[in-house]
């Protein structure tokens, strides 16, 4: 009994002791549990948040295939992420098409690689092209499903960081298959949660009645 209470101790002290690098991690982590139980009234900002995440990996690509350099690189880095995110921020029925079709091809790409160790572009293309059609078709329900998975990835990244004392963001870039026990579980975790947040928002909103594009209820 001492000893388990000596190695409770001794972990508490190690978190403690690197609580800087923890910051980033408790902001995931408060995140991610806002967007799977209230995310239909964050869904603006999480459109935002996409378009900038978005525009930078797009840009960054460009960049890159077009071999530009200096201060001309940063600058068409900065217009093309402003541009893609104010995009989604103010069309937003296109955008939710848009969207989609990123969170569809995501979620395919983490499952393809966890359980089967593939990824295939074109599985990647129709999923995604599939989800945004659904989400067109119902916007209530997308806004509800995406900022659940949203929050989820969050979630499960952050409790990976602290579980095994890595930074933000590594389990959300992890390309390993998901064949031991520790990611076994977290697997099953992001899908426990993400479903979780979607029942959660649903009943939340009555059935997604009152789910405004704006971002809030009606309530």
């Amino acid at each position: 009994m001492l000893t388990v209470i000596q190695d409770l101790i001794q972990q508490i002290a190690e978190l403690l002791g690197r609580l800087p690098d923890a910051i980033p991690l408790l902001f995931a982590l408060v995140i991610g549990i806002a967007l799977v139980g209230w995310g239909y009234t964050l869904f603006r900002v999480w459109m935002l948040a996409i378009g900038l995440w978005t525009g930078y990996r797009l840009a960054e690509w460009l960049v890159h295939l077009a071999d530009i350099q200096g201060d001309m690189r940063f600058l068409i880095i900065v217009l093309i992420t402003l541009a893609v995110a104010l995009f989604l921020w103010l069309a937003l029925r296109a955008s939710i098409f848009v969207a989609a079709f990123i969170m569809g091809a995501h979620v395919l790409r983490t499952l393809g690689i966890s359980i089967f160790g593939l990824e295939n572009r074109w599985v990647l293309l129709l999923g995604g092209l599939l989800a945004a059609v659904l989400a067109a078709a119902f916007i209530k329900l997308f806004i509800i499903a995406a900022t659940a998975v949203s929050g989820a990835y969050l979630t499960v990244d952050a409790i990976h960081g602290f579980v095994r004392g890595e930074e933000a963001g590594v389990w959300l870039n992890l390309q390993d298959p998901a064949r031991n026990f520790v990611l076994i579980v977290l697997l099953l975790l992001w899908i426990a949660i993400a479903l979780f947040g979607i029942a959660y928002q649903y009943r939340l909103t009555g059935h997604g009645r009152h789910v405004r594009l704006h971002g809030t209820s009606d309530f």
